[in-house]
């Protein structure tokens, strides 16, 4: 799946890697997959630091310093892609030819979403994070043009379209740096695709329905692989946290985001995403609880259960309505007041998901139809279906829940 020219560049670098290689996978036009019997711990990749792309290369670059030197200071991230479109301006003259050959020429993130693609994400804030991504895109470019004119660049390089390839590559493919937040592009490790990491406990439930599976319950036994710099070594390490078999393939942790943010940065979404939520707006939630609820806490998590700082600020605004004021402290602990007063809360969540639901322009049922009609409608508009259905979902399940709850809670 490498070109020989890249995997050449590698081995000539000082690059070694441990029982992977890239190959087509599932996931998308390529992943990186077993070749051999990895036990946890392992380590998978190690690429010397004179092979990553970061804003440290560029300083040592004489034409990039003096440029960035006679210009304003721009952050880190904004440096690390301006020295990437003046490395890849060089085409096979650039130390990195060989590994820029092999990049992506366009991608999926919210930045390529034309604003058709946006609207196709259908809720509200999810069409203003698209807008709102855009409009940065095009800021930073404004912040940036300076430089790219000072370096000399062709033409193509400088345009906007060439802004945005370069700042989609080093958004979702960059890996961690200590001592610079806009990381470093590491050859042959940015092949590695996604899988979430275990989830954390969600609020204990109390006298609620019975069953309902919380992110703990669910299915975390494939944990992914992790990555470091060694600053002794002065390298970059990747490392298998699990077990994994010839064939399989070989996953990292990107972090844990919600599937906007994975389709934000990265150009796609999780079926099974643990750490999904669906937004609900604060102007449908009780008045007295809007001023005090987090607008990014204002959610369902993808059980359908409100997420700890709604749940507690429903919880304590029914007890004041059913008279049970008193109690509100359970609240705070993460337990109902009552029943009287959980069935109070959850008729609220209940009524929230539904009036969504139908304000959408289309249903589940309907979007779940049209993927697989759609045709060549574009990459973009298929993820923007993909994530609303996730959305949907998530809202469906938050009504299962409620009707559960109140029914839990009702019975005598």
């Amino acid at each position: 799946m490498l070109e020989a020219a890249f995997t050449e560049w590698l081995h000539e670098g000082g690059a070694n890697i441990y029982g992977v290689e890239a190959a087509a996978v599932p996931e998308g036009y390529r992943g990186v997959v077993a070749i051999s019997d990895i036990e946890p711990g392992s380590i998978l990749v190690r690429v010397p630091e004179r092979l990553l792309v970061s804003a440290h290369s560029a300083k040592k670059e004489k034409v990039f310093a003096e440029a960035s030197s006679a210009n304003p200071p721009i952050p880190s991230s904004q440096v690390l892609a301006a020295h990437l479109l003046h490395e890849v301006s060089k085409g096979s003259q650039s130390f990195w030819g060989p590994y820029f050959a092999s990049l992506p020429r366009q991608y999926t993130c919210l930045s390529y979403f034309t604003t058709e693609d946006a609207q196709e994400l259908q809720v509200a804030y999810a069409v203003e994070v698209a807008k709102s991504v855009a409009e940065a895109l095009r800021s930073d470019y404004t912040s940036v043009k300076p430089l790219l004119n000072a370096l000399g660049l062709p033409a193509k390089f400088k345009t906007l379209g060439a802004w945005r390839w370069a700042a989609a590559t080093v958004a979702s493919r960059t890996m961690h740096l200590p001592d610079d937040a806009a990381g470093a592009l590491m050859p042959f490790g940015d092949l590695h695709n996604h899988r979430s990491p275990p989830a954390a406990t969600q609020p204990d439930l109390g006298i609620l329905a019975q069953g309902q599976p919380t992110i703990d319950s669910l299915d975390s036994t494939d944990s992914s692989g992790t990555g470091r710099f060694d600053t002794e070594l002065r390298e970059y390490q990747l490392y298998a946290q699990t077990r994994y078999w010839p064939g399989e393939q070989v996953f990292l942790s990107y972090g844990a985001h919600t599937n906007l943010e994975l389709l934000e940065h990265y150009g796609f979404v999780l079926e099974d995403n643990p750490y999904d939520t669906a937004q609900l707006p604060i102007e449908m939630l009780p008045e007295d609880i809007r001023g005090t609820v987090p607008v990014k806490a204002s959610c369902l998590q993808r059980n359908g259960m409100p997420s700890w700082e709604l749940l507690r600020e429903l919880r304590i605004w029914a007890a004041s309505k059913t008279g049970c004021i008193q109690k509100k402290y359970l609240a705070a602990q993460g337990k109902p007041v009552s029943k009287v007063s959980e069935a109070c809360a959850f008729k609220t969540v209940l009524a929230v998901c539904q009036d969504i639901l139908c304000q959408l322009p289309t249903t589940y049922a309907e979007d779940k139809e049209m993927l697989q009609t759609q045709g060549n409608s574009g990459e973009c508009q298929h993820l923007a279906i993909l994530w609303r259905i996730n959305y949907k979902r998530i809202l469906q399940n938050g009504v299962e829940l409620a009707c559960q709850v109140i029914e839990t809670s009702t019975v005598p």
